[in-house]
């Protein structure tokens, strides 16, 4: 199993990008993932630049990825749901692709090609704060499936 993290742009700002190298540090003792960030696309229509980032997204996803695609409207789930969901992607060995979207979401083609969705919080939250927090839940999956002590319930 292989974990991508998928996105548009780097993180705005020093300190995010710190705190996802933190995370990013400490979930390679874990599993095999990559980071893709494509390139940001400059548009001022926002349903043609969700449909152009739709296209980016999807060349970088495969037939046989699980596609979990972070959106306010996605389902809510506890750090073991998410735990016990990563369990079952490594016991079939089948790759997991995180998806966050541009500025003003995804294009109807990602939404239909997602596998599930995932919302991190009822809020809003920027792109770089998602990131984060999606990294740490991930990481704590991990530590919950080998029964350290970083999660306490």
């Amino acid at each position: 199993m292989k974990i991508t993290f998928l996105w548009m742009g780097k993180a705005k700002h020093k300190e995010y990008q710190k705190l996802q190298e933190i995370y990013l540090g400490r979930l390679k003792h874990y599993c095999k993932f990559e980071v893709k960030e494509l390139k940001e696309i400059k548009h001022k229509n926002p349903q043609e630049l969700k449909n152009l980032e739709g296209e980016l997204f999807l060349a970088q996803i495969k037939p046989s990825d699980h596609l979990i695609l972070l959106d306010e409207t996605g389902r809510a789930t506890t750090s073991r749901q998410l735990a016990k969901q990563q369990q079952s992607f490594m016991n079939r060995s089948q790759n997991i692709v995180f998806l966050i979207g541009g500025a003003h979401g995804v294009s109807q083609a990602v939404f239909d090609r997602s596998n599930s969705t995932l919302s991190l919080s009822k809020m809003t939250l920027t792109h770089d704060m998602a990131r984060i927090l999606l990294l740490e839940q991930v990481y704590r999956a991990h530590t919950i499936l080998r029964g350290e002590k970083y999660h306490n319930d």
